[in-house]
């Protein structure tokens, strides 16, 4: 979805200045309290309040307020009679951070009207990174309709734009639609057209619409140029589309959004296109897209896309989502179909693929319920039966904190249709977790670190080729000690017995040991003891674990700027050490770090890469390095990285980003980039090396997603790129 557009921002900007009041309350001179509209005056001269006639005069720094809005001129004449404001010289109303000048504005609270004489201004909005400017030299506003004539509005706050657009005269219709006449973007204060819209019709109740034309360059379709041209009905809108691709052809076709609370929302489009060179494209292509909400807590979106092909082939996607809620339960499911359809021969339905997933979450205080799940059919040409599979997972949470408890059913399979055997079930595997420190007697506390639990689950797992029921038992030991003040232990153990149908019995030990001391606040050390040893035997591979038995330590140091890192260990069961592992920062500000790292392979008895890095800020100047060599052997360089960020001046910087691979003696990436920021709008040449490209890129900085874009490369002879969109105002 597109960010709101400036001139709808614009208009709602108005409306609320214009037609809403509220009930805030100043002190002033005078105060008018109108139930729906009070009214506050000040002056430093004077306010006169002529009760007969029903004026209010109010000269010398006027300010009046009317709910949040703040009026402010030399002087400001109120007719309560004739139900008129008319303020002149240097007008400014403002609203919040958003406000505007004009030379005279006069509002008929009857008729809810304004008439604003050369008003100019600026506005903030979220959809907008800065300012917006407007200018027009006269404004009438109704509460059907706004009219603004010979208006400008820009991002750039200088007295005269470096760019703006430009209309004669836009109609807006509030809530529905606008209409602009003669729209013009320019460039180089005024002096430089770069587009031109006759008349531009855009809604103001869906922001997926076409606008510009794009102009381009593809590979495999040539140059195209791609037009639209807007129309509006009473509840829908859409486009008209006129394409041509110098290789393939001409091609159009319709494209409609509708709005309409009871039908939803959503588009059809329908696009006809040729293929002169036998690409393979649809002759015909047609896509609906519908959004409904059923009511408070169900909706559902379906999406059908249908292409005709010349050899007399159709093509079928259907897809349909429904998501809702009820009390707790949240549902989420999806259908799909995909087909083919040949209109010659006898077989009318070669290919036929459908699957319905679907998502339900249920919490009921402790307990919780989650299912997913996948149904399939697949049907080919030449297939004599059906193929139907289904996946899904089913779990269920509950208890209290002394005894949980969790019931799991999955199913598991490949794509449908695949020769592969890697399915697996768990139907069903039953897990209870008792923790009888947190039960009510009185020497529970002294059973908190152990836990205990029983499995029992009926698997089937393809790569095996083995079913069987397992029960399995596992008692868990889990602490924490602090004997002194810079010491603590971890202590985590665990025994596993399983046993199994087919008459298979498997047994663990595990147990994982950490001693941390920090003597110092600058000096830190971990010991890490981990041993692992499963005997008997399993008769699947997701629970089967290699024995491992291992001392990792850990050293790091700290003072002021500097900081260092060793680790290493020792594979007790293998009776190899792990290589050692360091690293050497040094970071004193900000603005400079570095980093030494490598590692030696104590078996091999070699150094690893060393790799040395580091990012400097000096002035206007950032450099990032990384240096990758070998020094075993033989010293070998191997990588060399390089970003450069150099301010030149204010307004124009240089970026160098190179990666060179010294076993290939060439470059594996290299871009340069210049950028020139002019104000509001940048000018940014880049070149990549090794797609020979070069690129001129021109935006405004208000909408960095905007721009146009021209290049070279060495595989195309001209690339461009044009998308600028949202650089209209409403």
């Amino acid at each position: 979805m597109r960010k709101k557009s400036l001139f709808s921002w614009f208009l709602t900007f108005l409306i609320l200045i214009l037609f809403v009041g509220s009930k805030t309350q100043a002190n002033s001179d005078i105060f008018i309290d109108d139930r729906e509209n009070p009214i506050s005056v000040s002056a430093s001269e004077r306010v006169d309040y002529y009760m007969e006639e029903g004026l209010i005069i109010a000269q010398g720094d006027v300010v009046l307020i009317w709910g949040e809005y703040t009026l402010k001129a030399p002087e400001v004449l109120l007719n309560l009679k004739e139900n008129f404001i008319t303020a002149s010289q240097e007008v400014y109303f403002s609203q919040g951070a958003s406000g505007f000048h004009s030379d005279e504005l006069t509002f008929y609270f009857e008729d809810y009207k304004a008439l604003i004489l050369k008003p100019h201004g600026h506005l903030e909005s979220e959809a907008v990174a800065g300012t917006i400017y407007i200018r027009s030299d006269y404004l009438e506003a109704s509460e059907g309709m706004i009219k603004v004539t010979e208006g400008k509005v820009s991002t750039c706050d200088r007295e005269k734009p470096h760019y703006y657009l430009r209309s004669k005269r836009v109609d807006i219709y509030p809530g529905d639609k606008f209409t602009a006449h003669h729209v013009s973007f320019w460039e180089l204060s005024g002096y430089l057209p770069l587009f031109y819209w006759p008349r531009l019709t855009v809604s103001l109740k869906d922001r997926e619409q076409k606008i510009t034309p794009e102009i381009g360059y593809s590979s495999t379709r040539g140059w195209f140029i791609k037009t639209s041209f807007n129309y509006l009905r009473d509840k829908s809108h859409g486009f008209y589309m006129l394409d041509f691709y110098s290789k393939t052809g001409l091609a159009g076709g319709i494209k409609h959004f509708y709005l309409d609370d009871s039908r939803g929302t959503g588009y059809f489009q329908i696009y006809a296109q040729q293929d002169q060179i036998d690409l393979g494209l649809a002759d015909i292509e047609t896509l609906v897209n519908h959004n409904q909400k059923l009511n408070e807590n169900w909706q559902t979106n379906g999406q059908s896309i249908i292409n005709y092909y010349e050899d007399d082939k159709i093509t079928i996607d259907l897809q349909n989502t429904l998501k809702g809620k009820v009390k707790e339960v949240s549902i989420d499911l999806e259908a799909r179909l995909k087909a083919l359809r040949n209109l010659k021969g006898e077989a009318s339905w070669p290919s036929m693929d459908t699957n319905l997933t679907g998502r339900f979450n249920y919490s009921l205080g402790r307990h919780r319920f989650y299912l997913d799940s996948k149904y399939n059919m697949l049907w080919q040409d030449k297939q004599e039966e059906l193929l139907k599979d289904w996946a899904g997972l089913f779990r269920y949470n509950g208890g209290a904190t002394a005894l949980t408890y969790q019931v799991t059913l999955e199913r598991r399979v490949p794509a449908l249709g695949s020769t592969a055997k890697n399915h697996f079930y768990k139907i069903p595997e039953d897990n209870l977790k008792i923790r009888p420190g947190y039960f009510k007697f009185n020497a529970a506390r002294k059973f908190r670190p152990f836990y205990l639990d029983i499995l029992v689950g009926h698997y089937d797992e393809g790569i095996s080729k083995h079913k069987a029921t397992k029960a399995g038992l596992s008692l868990n030991y889990s602490q924490v000690y602090r004997p002194l003040s810079w010491t603590t232990i971890n202590l985590d153990q665990r025994g596993t017995a399983n046993y199994y149908s087919s008459g298979e019995e498997y047994f663990e030990l595990y147990s994982r040991n950490r001693l941390t001391l920090q003597p110092l606040k600058s000096l830190r050390g971990d010991l890490t003891y981990t041993y692992r040893s499963p005997f008997g035997e399993t008769p699947f591979r997701f629970d089967s674990v290699s024995a491992q038995e291992d001392l990792m330590a850990s050293i790091y140091y700290t003072k002021d700027a500097w900081s260092a890192q060793v680790s290493s260990g020792w594979n007790i069961k293998n009776e190899h050490y792990f290589d050692i592992i360091g690293q050497l920062r040094y970071h004193p500000s900000n603005n400079l770090d570095l980093r030494l790292s490598t590692g030696y392979n104590l078996q091999e008895e070699i150094l690893r890469d060393v790799i040395l890095a580091g990012r400097a800020d000096y002035n206007r100047l950032q450099l990032t390095a990384g240096y990758r060599f070998g020094v075993s052997p033989s010293f070998e360089s191997k990588n060399l990285e390089t970003q450069l960020a150099w301010q030149i001046i204010p307004d124009i910087s240089l970026k160098l980003l190179t990666i060179y691979d010294f076993t290939k003696e060439d470059l594996s990436r290299g871009e340069a980039q210049l950028a020139w920021n002019f104000h509001c709008r940048e000018l940014i040449f880049s070149y990549e090396h090794l797609k020979g490209e070069f690129w001129v890129q021109y935006h405004i900085n208000a909408f960095p997603g905007q721009k146009l874009k021209l290049g070279l490369s060495s595989e195309d002879p001209m690339l461009v790129d044009i998308d600028l969109g949202d650089l209209l105002p409403w």
